[in-house]
């Protein structure tokens, strides 16, 4: 009886503890509050040392026991839902997948299908965007499609709406595009003349003039491309020369001020007070406002690196696939003009007007919206491939990447299917597939790991083997630099020189103009959240987030301190007299906000005698979570991370 008695406790005790162990895995898996304080702390064993200055976390595993309760197993393609009417339905998958209207990825023409026994009114309506501004559009006259053709190069529209008619009823609508304006040179070869054309009919580019192809995945990190992109890694594997910079480090929090610096080689700080008028001419003239000189807008004299490009006669794309958070239009205006030869804005703008009720869809007219991304990439390419004439395209992909580090492996099977179809073309040319940062939400970024992740975006760069075979110095720095701490200020003269020089093995974040909060070489040594010194800094940064909404208090709530999740001390290796910084990671009421700062300390070197007052920020704030709604009532790009609106304020 004993004996049965023991083996029942014992597996009771069994019971609880699996029991346990579950409930834990999945909290660490869910919750948004990190409970272990060890999932804070970085491990020495993720360094490698090869400089007196910076050590890189060079040796981080992308399955890290840290990090595993947050990685989640996804499909591998993305589904699209179809709709409740049937023959509604049909028309957007007929033969071989494709809808009443469909173009090829080689011509101009929109082509419509044939169905036996239904005769269909079709009429398009090309669109474009509306003279200077870049978030409007305008409709032109809408005509009737006769026959069962449409050349857009020969109507000269780049961007045109079908609609088609049953018994007067509209039964289907769909919009396509070509980039009609892109040049037509005269060295094109006469396989222009051709009905199917393929990648075998193309000539060779000019060795002289290399193309140049920028492939951004928003919020990619190295260490995520590496998690989930296996198949994407492997298309890249069989071009015949790729770099990989592992030590490249982000220099600000979000996409705009990281992608500045490598588009312009401006690097655009986010400091309190300071907004920026981007001046794409030579008008340079103060600003006044009723007659004074506004010191908080400053001008800055923009040369993007496309017109770099333009200037050596290349032809230019720039393709973005989420026109509401495009680089340069989130809370912003946009090109007054089109900045390059094939700029299909208009075409995502269009998309998003018929989607409406859809915000967050991630297709459209049943398909996924990265087929028609990757489709503007492949037009753009077969048109000027035709020619001997170079070309420089940037591409950014946004929407299914930016949220969840998960949903990259939605698109991997895209991706890495555009490379290995484009593969003749791609080794002709500089191509580069990298992110603009790591992913910066969700309770991953909490960690100590997730907060290295964050700060070193994936940059991967294959050169065609002619150019290495005609400068013998490319690939011998290229390989130098891979495990060098470098930005996107080094990327950007690496893409117009094709890189000339060594990074200094002991190069300093300071050196490479790298803001501290967002440097691989701080050292951090974790301390008790439940300290005074933790509670005192932790306070001075909601006073200082509060300071900065201290204008916006009619439309934004005042925070207040919840709970601290974390406090770090950080220093620099190598400072002679280290400054005393402290990095916390706290939530705020009422938002219940996540957020992530470094501060220093400015009148005294005594960190037990400091008070709130005496602790500054060290430049940026990150914001960990989520916000979504919770800003809607301001236009700041910097203040929207902080500003949950009052009840009733409408942006």
């Amino acid at each position: 009886m004993r004996f049965k008695s023991m083996k029942c406790i014992i597996f009771v005790l069994f019971c609880f503890l699996l029991f346990h162990m579950i409930c834990e895995l999945h909290f660490i898996g869910k919750s948004t509050k990190i409970g272990h304080e060890n999932v804070y702390r970085q491990h020495d064993d993720w360094y490698e040392t090869n400089s007196t200055m910076c050590d890189l976390p060079l040796c981080m595993d992308p399955y890290d026991p840290m990090i595993k309760g947050f990685i989640k197993k996804l499909n591998t393609t993305i589904t699209c839902e179809k709709p409740e009417n049937a023959s509604f339905n049909s028309l957007y998958n007929l033969y071989q997948g494709q809808s009443l209207s469909y173009m090829n990825d080689f011509d101009p023409i929109v082509r419509m299908m044939r169905i036996p026994g239904k005769a269909f009114n079709c009429m398009y309506e090309p669109f474009d965007r509306e003279g200077i501004d870049d978030n409007r559009i305008q409709y032109l006259e809408k005509r009737p499609i006769i026959g069962y053709e449409l050349d857009l190069e020969k109507i000269g529209v780049e961007f045109v709406s079908i609609e088609c008619y049953l018994s007067g009823a509209l039964v289907y609508s769909n919009i396509h595009s070509w980039p009609s304006r892109v040049p037509s040179h005269a060295d094109a070869t006469s396989s222009n003349n051709k009905d199917h054309l393929t990648i075998n009919d193309y000539p060779t580019p000019d060795v002289n003039k290399q193309s140049v192809m920028i492939l951004v995945l928003e919020s990619m990190s190295l260490l995520n491309f590496n998690r989930f992109m296996v198949k994407t890694k492997e298309a890249l594997s069989k071009l015949s020369n790729n770099f990989i910079l592992r030590g490249l480090n982000k220099m600000a929090d979000n996409s705009f001020p990281n992608m500045m610096p490598l588009l312009s080689g401006k690097f655009i700080t986010t400091a309190k007070g300071v907004k920026f008028k981007i001046i794409i001419d030579d008008d340079i003239d103060p600003i006044m406002e009723n007659g004074r000189l506004n010191l908080k807008l400053v001008k800055v004299l923009i040369q993007f690196i496309w017109n770099d490009f333009k200037k050596q006669n290349y032809t230019t794309g720039y393709i973005e696939d989420h026109p509401e958070f495009a680089l340069f239009n989130y809370l912003a205006k946009g090109f007054k003009k089109p900045p390059t030869d094939w700029y299909p804005r208009p075409y995502w703008m269009k998309m998003d007007y018929d989607q409406s009720d859809q915000e967050r869809s991630l297709c459209y007219k049943q398909k996924p919206k990265i087929i028609y991304w990757l489709k503007q990439i492949k037009q753009f390419l077969n048109k000027v491939s035709r020619t001997k004439q170079p070309f420089f395209l940037w591409s950014f992909y946004i929407q299914v990447t930016h949220d969840d580090f998960n949903d990259v492996q939605l698109v991997d099977q895209y991706i890495a299917d555009f490379i290995n179809s484009y593969r003749q073309i791609l080794e002709k040319t500089v191509f580069v597939i990298m992110g603009d940062h790591g992913n910066r939400y969700g309770p991953l970024f909490m960690t100590g790991y997730g907060q290295i992740e964050t700060r070193m975006p994936l940059f991967n760069i294959h050169v065609p083997s002619q150019l290495l075979k005609k400068h013998k110095h490319l690939g011998y720095y290229l390989k130098m630099n891979e495990k060098r701490l470098t930005t996107w200020l080094d990327v950007r003269e690496m893409l117009k020189d094709i890189v000339s020089e060594e990074v200094p093995l002991d190069r300093t974040c300071k050196d490479a103009l790298i803001p501290v909060e967002y440097c691989l070489c701080l050292k951090r040594h974790n301390f008790p959240v439940d300290s005074q010194l933790a509670q005192i800094v932790s306070t001075a940064l909601v006073a200082r987030l509060n300071q900065a909404l201290s204008e916006l208090i009619d439309l934004c709530h005042e925070l207040f301190l919840k709970d601290i999740y974390n406090a770090e001390v950080a220093r620099l290796p190598g400072e002679l007299n280290p400054s005393n910084r402290v990095e916390v990671t706290l939530s705020a009421n009422p938002s219940n906000g996540t957020f992530q700062a470094l501060l220093y300390l400015k009148n005294t070197t005594n960190l037990d005698n400091s008070g709130i007052d005496d602790w500054m920020l060290e430049g940026d704030v990150s914001r960990l979570d989520f916000y979504g709604n919770q800003s809607l009532c301001i236009n700041d790009r910097v203040l929207r991370k902080y500003c949950y609106c009052r009840e009733g304020i409408q942006p």
